[in-house]
């Protein structure tokens, strides 16, 4: 009797000790999970960030293109704009010179 009593007392305590490893083993498991979790999720990040900043520096290599070309295309309207006709210029200066002169 005292043996039967004697294994049921082991049985118990590696019931227990095999409980407690369990317990310990699914911790460490989902500790692993919520690191593993954690990484994927820092990765993440880092790549919408990158993604993000090659979005922003595309967006201003677009827009500084955009504004070189209207810079150009209003320097050229620009220089039509201003350029005189040499038959103009001589007309103007002749309406000067009678304004002057009083002719």
């Amino acid at each position: 009797m005292q043996e039967v009593i004697q294994k049921m007392l082991e049985v118990e305590d590696e019931g227990r000790r095999l409980v407690q490893q369990a317990r310990k083993d699914a911790r460490e498991a989902v500790q692993r999970a919520q690191q593993e979790a954690e990484a994927r999720a820092q990765q993440a990040i880092e790549q919408a960030r990158r993604e993000a900043a090659d979005l922003v520096a595309k967006a201003e290599t677009d827009a500084q293109r955009e504004k070189q070309r209207l810079l150009a295309q209003r320097l050229e309207h620009l220089h039509q704009t201003l350029q005189v006709a040499p038959s103009d210029a001589d007309q103007a200066v002749e309406a000067l010179r009678r304004a002057v002169l009083g002719l």
